[in-house]
């Protein structure tokens, strides 16, 4: 099983282009988002860009298997057992995309837009604002189902069910 999961606003903004501003734009999250991240992104296994490794390094020794997905064939990971370069995404969608574990695509942008096509789920974490300048708004055409909303606060998690 496949499910998306992301932390957006109205506006469809998912972060940065550049790492640059990110330790002042985390400062600026409403309270309680990272908890509300730390649930809804802890799962089995997860797979991420390179240029979103750095904002996941603290939770690597969380997840069963920790994917990194880059175009780069020389990359190495740290020193982690359960960290593994994917280059090619489609070995983790057919993995995953009718298994009954789960491979959560914790971004960004562009892994998000690739495993878009095989999501059984979305999981959408939406806040009044996010920083910075990238959208991802491409999962709005997708055929689907709201199963469940949690209020958190200071924001609302939405769950979908993807028609496939």
């Amino acid at each position: 099983m496949i499910k998306l999961v992301w932390v957006t606003d109205k506006q469809d903004i998912v972060g940065s282009s550049s790492l640059e501003n990110y330790d002042a734009e985390a400062a600026a999250r409403p309270e309680g988002l990272d908890e509300e991240i730390s649930r809804i992104f802890i799962d089995d296994n997860i797979v991420v860009g390179r240029t979103t490794l750095p904002l996941c390094e603290d939770y690597i020794p969380a997840y069963k298997s920790f994917y990194v997905l880059t175009g780069n064939k020389n990359f190495e990971c740290g020193d982690h057992d359960n960290m593994f370069v994917i280059n090619d995404y489609q070995e983790l969608v057919k993995k995953y995309r009718n298994s009954d574990d789960v491979l959560l695509v914790g971004g960004g942008k562009a892994t998000w837009e690739l495993f878009l096509p095989y999501a059984s789920e979305l999981i959408v974490a939406v806040i009044e604002s996010h920083a910075g300048d990238l959208v991802f708004d491409t999962w709005h055409d997708v055929e689907k189902t709201k199963t469940k909303e949690v209020d958190w606060g200071n924001g609302t998690t939405y769950y979908y069910s993807v028609t496939q």
